[in-house]
């Protein structure tokens, strides 16, 4: 057999056609969560907490309810639909609960409060989300930003020791920057021009030496004649 329908009564009816006409309809999510939370808050406490008299009376000039709550795009509606009338009370104005007024009173803060939670657990799983997803695109930007610094800072340095090597010569400025790695290796072909150099070298000391045997004493003039290249005798002019 199905079911039949839960008929709500005309209380019921009324909260939940301000829920979804007017308080659910405010644009901003975190302004809503706001509204929301604060008026769970209001609810929750009246209800565990039903004998309590200070919860069922809120002062009319509470900042925070009126900013969040009746200045809120059908906060203050709803709160009429949970039952709540201005009344003044020793001189001051306040939105309360009369339980002479109703007495199913509980039943329709409760049912108030319920409608709220409801909603308002979606409502904070959107928030949360869409702040992690500010909080990604931070993180990723402020990784870009010190990644560019950082690449600026290496290729100030490379401009300055290409000044330092070059003089300042427009070269020294339009070749593509190297890696690191390029930077402190030896320019190719440098090493190879060393040791032609050092060969070089050797080759005086080796003419160095006969020079040195040709001031001998004339004891040695054999020894050091024997030690001429052949044909040595041919920078001497003609035989």
């Amino acid at each position: 057999p199905e079911i039949p329908a839960r008929t709500m009564n005309p209380e019921e009816k009324k909260l939940r056609r301000v829920f979804a006409t007017e308080l659910s309809k405010e644009l901003i999510p975190e302004v809503q969560l706001k509204t929301f939370n604060t008026l769970l808050a209001v609810l929750n406490n009246i209800v565990k907490n039903p004998s309590a008299e200070k919860f069922r009376r809120i002062p009319c000039d509470n900042r925070r309810i009126n900013a969040e709550v009746i200045e809120a795009k059908g906060g203050k509606s709803y709160l009429l639909g949970c039952g709540f009338i201005k009344k003044v009370i020793d001189n001051r104005e306040f939105w309360v609960i009369d339980p002479s007024r109703n007495e199913k009173w509980l039943d329709l803060l409760t049912l108030g409060a319920a409608i709220i939670a409801e909603k308002q657990a979606i409502l904070q799983e959107k928030v949360d989300a869409e702040e992690l997803k500010i909080a990604t695109e931070k993180k990723a930007a402020a990784e870009r930003a010190d990644a560019a610094l950082k690449q600026y800072n290496e290729d100030r340095e490379e401009f300055k020791e290409r000044l330092e090597m070059t003089g300042g010569t427009k070269a020294s400025v339009t070749v593509p920057f190297r890696s690191r790695d390029e930077r402190s290796a030896p320019p190719p072909g440098m090493m190879g021009g060393m040791g032609g150099m050092g060969g070089g070298i050797g080759g005086v000391g080796a003419m160095g030496g006969p020079g040195g045997a040709g001031n001998s004493s004339d004891s040695d003039d054999d020894d050091a004649t024997a030690a001429l290249p052949q044909g040595g005798h041919v920078l001497g002019g003609d035989s």
